[in-house]
């Protein structure tokens, strides 16, 4: 299995890498020099909020000092999901997969992979509506905007409802679903539909405060994102304001997020950058391939960054020959 996820993985990569332009790479980064660091530390901000998201995302009481460990292994999980066809898909397995191997509970890992891909769907919502409202609000009379707001509000707590209610509203519409569609795949997976969807009532109802503060930090995940984009756009002297790299940031990862079975998204990216860099009236050519040039940089760094700790990861839990398993899901070395 390890060698068959190496085998894989490094093809995936060297496909991935061939269709890089590092010539253009080169040249930017040695314009840029060391701000490009500012690129790769903005971008650690927003993946130490998603790995903190992930361990507010378990039924069990926060251990501080495992951060290390849920950070690598989502970086890993990202690596594979960004070079790997299959997506979140393979992503999120192989999380599941490497902090099994050392000792946690698969179910409950599972669950929890569950609940932060969920939360994170939400607080891309919630951060759209933030910015659709401060974008309508320009456009059309407050009385409008309004009514946007409270329709787009009652979206999301219906949405919340579905995810957190006692009914187990999402078991409900997987069934409606597979009698729709009789799908014999979805039929199968009933059981374990109830049971992520019992899980994430169960987080709900015992430990509320961590629903909120994972969903805060996710939110903060996608603000980062708009962060990096307004850190770049300054660098290259473009005067933009921060809710409209925060609208870049919403319309890049909806793109990619749509066109997930590319690896490494090439030219999505690049032409996403080139397009919604045109909707703010920014028409340099040479502006948006610069963007996604260092946009590039940052997403090469933790691709290698997320093989290396794969490397190291699956080495170290090799050599762990025998662990007990705590109460509360954590190890005990």
């Amino acid at each position: 299995m390890k060698y068959a996820i190496y085998t894989i993985t490094a093809i995936l990569l060297i496909l991935f890498l061939r269709e890089i332009d590092y010539a253009l790479l080169w040249a930017q980064i040695d314009v840029f020099g060391f701000r490009i660091l500012g690129v790769i530390a903005i971008s650690f901000v927003a993946y130490l909020c998603g790995a903190l998201a992930w361990m507010f995302s378990i039924n069990k009481v926060i251990q501080p000092q495992y951060l290390g460990r849920f950070f690598i292994v989502r970086q890993i999980g990202e690596a594979l999901t960004t070079v790997n066809p299959t997506g979140v898909i393979a992503g999120d397995a192989i999380k599941i997969y490497l902090m099994s191997k050392v000792g946690y509970n698969p179910s409950e890992i599972s669950q929890s992979v569950i609940v932060s891909r969920l939360l994170t769907w939400v607080a891309y919502l919630l951060v759209l509506l933030f910015v659709l409202v401060f974008l309508i609000a320009g456009f059309f009379p407050l009385a409008h905007t309004f009514l946007v707001v409270v329709f787009v509000s009652a979206m999301m707590i219906l949405l919340l409802l579905s995810l957190f209610h006692r009914g187990l509203w999402i078991h409900r519409a997987a069934i409606f679903i597979s009698k729709l569609s009789r799908s014999t795949r979805l039929k199968n997976r009933l059981s374990q539909v109830k049971e992520y969807n019992q899980d994430i009532h169960n987080l709900k109802n015992e430990r509320p405060q961590y629903v909120v503060i994972a969903l805060g930090l996710l939110v903060l995940h996608y603000l980062m994102g708009g962060v990096e984009y307004y850190y770049i756009l300054s660098i290259l002297g473009e005067d933009i304001s921060f809710l409209s790299a925060l609208s870049m940031e919403i319309g890049s990862s909806l793109l990619r997020s749509i066109m997930c079975f590319i690896p490494g998204q090439i030219g999505v990216e690049e032409y996403g950058n080139k397009y919604f860099l045109s909707l703010l009236n920014i028409k340099d050519e040479g502006t948006w391939v610069i963007v996604s040039i260092l946009r590039r940089i940052r997403q090469i760094w933790w691709i290698l960054f997320g093989v290396s700790s794969y490397i190291f990861y699956t080495r170290k839990a090799n050599n762990i020959k025998k662990l007990k398993i705590a109460k509360d899901g954590y190890i005990i070395h």
